[in-house]
């Protein structure tokens, strides 16, 4: 590990020959450098200071933007710490929630054979597979059913096998 000698060693190296170099000039010359180098550093310090100055006036006028954001962040914590807070709605009656899934699947031309099941609620028969897709994401979002096994045919108007349950609750045939 280098000591402070050897630094300093090390700067009295480069230092030397510069100290000769310069001694070996003019008065005169010796003034005109100096000179550059206060207006080189001048510059530097002014390109800096409106640097400096421009960055403050972009953070002013992007201050209240963060602020309405951050407000509405914490408008949007409080009101999942409020909904946390609210009892989970019960899972509908088994033979409720077959009526609802199976009126879904009709509304979409669906025909699907839909039954209760000890894991969720099963549908079976014969769909195109843009119409199926349309009614899950209609079971996800209305319902709160999710697809837990999912099997289709190749051929169009597929053999189709879906069984949905609600995510992190009791299964959704079960009546729990």
């Amino acid at each position: 590990m280098p000591s402070a000698n050897d630094s300093r060693t090390d700067l009295a190296l480069v230092i030397a020959p510069l100290r000769r170099w310069l001694s070996a000039r003019a008065p005169r010359e010796r003034q005109m450098m100096l000179i550059a180098v206060m207006a080189v550093a001048l510059a530097a310090a002014l390109t800096a200071t409106d640097w400096i100055l421009a960055e403050r006036e972009r953070l002013q006028k992007r201050l209240p933007l963060a602020r309405a954001v951050f407000e509405r962040m914490q408008a949007d914590t409080d009101e999942l710490t409020r909904l946390r807070a609210l009892p989970a709605s019960p899972a509908p009656e088994p033979a409720t929630l077959v009526a609802a899934v199976r009126s879904a699947a009709l509304a979409r031309g669906l025909q699907l054979e839909i039954r209760a099941t000890p894991d969720g609620l099963s549908a079976s028969g014969h769909a195109a597979l843009p119409d199926l897709i349309d009614w899950l994401a209609a079971m996800q979002g209305d319902l709160h059913l999710y697809p837990v096994r999912l099997r289709t045919g190749s051929a169009p108007g597929r053999p189709v096998e879906v069984l949905l349950a609600r995510v992190g609750g009791a299964p959704a045939g079960n009546g729990r």
